[in-house]
């Protein structure tokens, strides 16, 4: 027996050979990319250039050339593009990478700042770029362009230090592009530090020389337009603490730098080009000197605006918020600014008054309540604002289209007209601006008021078409949730704090009209999960006012949340909410409740810190810090309560983030459904409520007693052995109901529509993990091991686009020490939309098909089969369409066998079974409708009932050739 197996051994080394030099000719490159790790080349290698024949056929190839490699077949026809990764290495401290702001070197090859607005820039040819990054527990986010145009993030933490490489763009066109890597200041909340470390970039082509922005413009020209209060320092520099305090320049050219001098006092500077938001820039250093802050390149040859403005924030260790400014440079040239000029007045019937405004000397309107709003739409791609600034001013919050804008700070020693620039570069328009009373104020200010004389347009102002349809506060549209009662038969009122009216309306604009009085307080607003401004209700007298709460929402639905915060300013005497109308400019439409309950006591919400039971049913505490946890999906919650003389204030977190507070008091004890948040999104979501230890005066003592919570869930159940679920590999029936494997790579397949999925299976103590897989992508594996057999619900994501999606639940093969075995027992699945037919591959290839590439030592089973034990032995194949099959013979001395799909690992398939027959296996599905190259390797691995680890190959199953 031995015998013949070496000869089939030497037999297939000798057919393989013979494939590689038949192919190597074709194959070079391929041949050529394996030979060494991309990330061992340097731009010293890149020395060969790709010559093509007379009929194209390609004659050398140097993967470093970065030129896109296509293959041919021995007669010089295409057969494709094939995509290869970038391989040209740019080191980050290379001289064609250049350095903004704050870097330093570490061991001598990476470059590493953690300044934000710290930039690293680099320009190169070809449609694909990677960046090696030194992860690790510090680390924080990267802000990513390229020509200008922002790419996602690139979070770098990770719990060790770690090399990693980052895609950062495919698909580009091959022509020449630009980089930036900002450094953003930002982190994960675990993450310790905002440091990135850059070892290298690669790209397919080559580096190119960045032209540097020459044309030097003084900070104090009179092409830079200064708004807010600047004052010269040294005679050569502009410097400001104010908020909202900023330069503009207009220019023409494709990029733009900014010379400041950093220091120990300094802040952060906010930068806006032609309205858009760019990263921030930290000015802070450990010492006083002056430094160039590259701040935009690849923006096109223009013009453009540029606002740079002081945010008032800075990192902990600087002592001031300071921007000190000396210079631009330009890569062509400044142009003058044209001014707007068309003047509103404050009081014109064109700007709408939102809340509670009074006249000032006859001329600017006046206020200091929180919420208090003033818009004006307008033509023209530029606002200005004149106000009154002075000692007992505040800091005006900005919105132009409902986008944010740097807020502006009125504060100033001394009474006088001041013109603040709010945006330039917005366009021809229409826009709308809002500037709200924030309620906020720097330490010396001694109030918050805003005093607005006037604006400034480029074009005219328009009228704002106002919302008009009216809907009652007690409309059954708008849900109640808390303690309402009525007040003069058309009012709602509430003091309890987190009680709440939820409206659902389509249209680009919501208005409220309440009443205003001495004994009022300040709503917390929220339109689809989002906080908007706080409104202070607050007046002397008691009157009905407007308050405008949102423009530039877009057509719909929204949701609105206007909830009790239980604060007040100082001199109300109370915390009162009394909503008469709200105004919208489409329909109110029905709210969907949230509809699933979980009491409690349920396993699924985690008590912490100190909690008992009450009658049975409720949970409750009034121990500060005790918390409940439950995690939930869908964009609805609410809970269930018993209020009571003797109850106080719940805290209420989602997702990290604070929610309204909560007052559960009440004069006598009934249950109560509190609206917790609408529109969240149908993402996962984490609720906590906590124990505050605060109540009102009147409360006896600050109990939480808590009956259930209510939330969506996916409801349209699919059972396992249903026709839709596509089985693979070696699964049995348990119970008639659930199906059951241990066998790795096992497969349950599905195709579902809707943002979520869920999975019921048996977890118990011989349970293994399950490999989780939608779309092709990797998900969190699951596993089902537990001290008992039962049944248990396993979210497996949520928040999914609404199309079409394909599930994969794996047998892996793991398990963790305690468990007795690997195996997963599958009952049903749970989706929000509805089960599709697959569309199985249904293209035939024999494993001995010439479209087969084999490598290593194959011989042939039965006439049809290839077989394989020698470690490293691989089949490839490569396909066109989106999901591939294999038929395989299982079998007692089979062994496991290593999958690959464009270069990246599948889950392992475990071929072994007790009897000799042929199986299906899926392999993949969800890959997208391109080219693919697949890879079966025999791995050398075998579970320990196998008496042997060979890999039979029969056919496999493509959709397309």
């Amino acid at each position: 027996m031995w015998i013949s197996k070496i000869k089939r051994s030497c037999w297939g080394v000798v057919l393989s050979l013979l494939i590689v030099f038949a192919y190597f000719p074709i194959h070079i490159s391929e041949a050529a990319s394996t030979s060494k790790a991309s990330d061992d080349f340097s731009l010293s290698t890149n020395s060969i250039k790709n010559d093509y024949d007379a009929s194209g056929r390609l004659q050398h190839t140097n993967w470093l050339q970065g030129k896109m490699e296509y293959e041919y077949d021995s007669n010089g026809n295409t057969l494709g593009r094939k995509r290869s990764e970038p391989k040209n290495r740019i080191e980050s401290d290379s001289s064609a990478v250049t350095q903004s702001g704050i870097w330093f070197n570490e061991g001598g090859v990476n470059v590493v700042s953690n300044t934000a607005g710290s930039k690293l820039i680099v320009k190169f040819t070809g449609d694909a770029i990677k960046m090696n990054a030194v992860a690790g527990p510090n680390r924080g986010i990267a802000n990513i362009r390229i020509d200008g145009k922002a790419y996602p993030d690139i979070d770098m933490y990770d719990t060790n230090y770690t090399n990693k490489s980052y895609g950062l763009a495919y698909n580009l066109d091959s022509g020449s592009h630009t980089l930036e890597v900002t450094v953003s200041g930002n982190k994960r909340f675990d993450s310790a530090g905002t440091y990135l470390v850059v070892d290298a970039f690669l790209i397919f082509g080559q580096p190119e020389q960045i032209m540097e922005p020459g044309n030097r413009v003084e900070s104090d020209n009179r092409v830079v337009i200064q708004s807010g209060d600047w004052f010269n320092e040294g005679g050569v520099n502009l410097a400001s603490s104010v908020t909202g305090s900023k330069l503009v320049m207009k220019f023409t050219g494709d990029s733009i730098k900014m010379n400041a001098a950093a220091g120990p006092n300094r802040g952060i500077a906010n930068i806006r080009i032609n309205g858009q938001s760019y990263p921030d820039i930290d000015l802070y250093d450990t010492e006083y000197k002056n430094r160039d802050y590259l701040i935009a390149y690849g923006l096109g040859d223009g013009p453009h605006v540029l606002e740079v403005t002081v945010l008032g924030n800075k990192r902990a260790e600087s002592t001031g918020v300071f921007l000190v400014v000396d210079a631009f440079f330009v890569s062509d040239q400044p142009q003058a600014m044209i001014e707007p000029s068309t003047r509103i007045e404050s009081d014109n019937s064109f700007v709408i008054q939102s809340g509670n405004w009074s006249s000032e000397g006859g001329i600017n309107l006046i206020s200091n309540a929180m919420g208090s709003k003033l818009m004006v739409e307008f033509m023209g791609d530029s606002v200005k604002m004149n106000a009154v600034a002075g000692p007992n001013r505040g800091i005006a919050n900005i919105r132009i289209d409902g986008q944010s804008y740097p807020d502006i700070d009125l504060f100033d020693t001394e009474y006088r007209n001041k013109d603040y620039i709010i945006a330039y570069g917005l366009g021809s328009g229409p826009h709308i601006l809002e500037v709200t009373v924030s309620g906020n104020k720097r330490a010396e200010a001694t109030a918050a008021y805003l005093v607005i004389d006037a604006f400034l347009t480029s074009d005219q102002a328009q009228t704002i078409i106002e919302p008009e349809i009216r809907i009652e506060s007690d409309n059954s549209k708008v849900i109640q949730s808390g303690n309402w009662s009525s007040e003069g038969g058309i009012n709602v009122i509430s003091n309890a704090a987190g009680s709440k009216l939820v409206l659902k309306f389509t249209g680009d604009a919501v208005k409220m009209n309440a009443a205003v009085g001495p004994n009022r307080g300040i709503a917390n607003i929220r339109i689809d999960g989002k906080h908007y401004f706080d409104f202070d209700l607050y007046d002397r007298e008691y009157r009905n006012l407007v308050y405008t709460i949102a423009y530039g929402l877009g057509e719909g639905p929204h949701t609105l949340e206007v909830t009790v915060s239980g604060n007040k300013r100082s001199e109300s005497t109370d915390s009162f909410l009394a909503i008469a109308i709200f105004f919208i400019k489409g329909e109110a439409q029905s709210l969907i409740e949230p509809g699933t309950r979980t009491e409690s006591d349920n396993r699924s919400v985690l008590p912490s810190g100190n909690w008992f039971s009450e009658g049975g049913i409720n949970i409750a505490s009034n121990e500060t810090g005790s918390k409940l946890v439950l995690k939930f999906t869908g964009d609805a919650v609410k809970m269930n309560a018993v209020a009571g003389p003797n109850r106080g204030i719940a805290h209420v977190q989602i997702d990290g983030n604070s929610y309204s507070d909560i007052d559960l008091y009440d004069i006598e004890f009934r249950n109560k459904e509190y609206t917790i948040a609408y529109g969240l999104g149908n993402g996962p979501h984490t609720l906590e409520i906590t124990v505050s230890g605060n109540k009102r005066l009147e409360s006896s003592n600050t109990y939480l007693v808590v009956h259930a919570f209510f939330s969506f869930e996916p409801s349209n159940r699919i059972e396992s052995d249903n026709g839709f679920v596509i089985q693979s590999g070696n699964w049995f029936s348990e119970g008639g109901i659930n199906l059951s494997s241990n066998s790795m790579g096992s497969k349950l397949v599905v195709k579902f529509t809707g943002d979520a999925v869920k999975m019921n299976a048996v977890a118990g103590p011989n349970r293994g993990i399950a490999g989780i897989r939608i779309d092709g992508q990797p998900y969190p594996d699951i596993d089902l091991y537990d001290t008992e057999f039962r049944n248990r619900d396993y979210r497996i994501a949520y928040g999914l686009d609404h199309g079409s999606h394909v599930l994969e639940v794996n047998v892996s093969g793991n398990k963790r020490a305690e468990s007795t075995d690997t195996y997963l027992v599958v009952d049903t699945f749970l989706v929000f939309g509805e089960v599709k037919p697959l569309q199985e591959p249904g293209n035939r290839i024999e494993s001995d098909n010439a479209l087969v590439i084999q490598s290593g030592n194959w011989f042939s089973e039965g006439g049809v089969n290839l077989a394989s034990d020698s470690t490293g032995s691989k089949l490839v194949l490569k396909f066109t369409g989106d999901a591939v099959k294999m038929n395989a013979v299982a079998g007692p001395n089979r062994g496991i066998a290593n999958i690959r799909i464009d270069g990246r690992p599948y889950p392992d398939i475990d071929l072994y079974d007790s009897s000799y027959e042929r199986r299906d296996y899926t392999l993949a599905y969800g890959l997208g409708d391109g080219v693919h190259t697949m890879e079966v390797s025999v791995s050398g691995n075998k579970r320990l009932e196998s008496t042997d680890n060979f890999v039979v190959i029969d056919a496999f199953f493509v959709p397309g050739n």
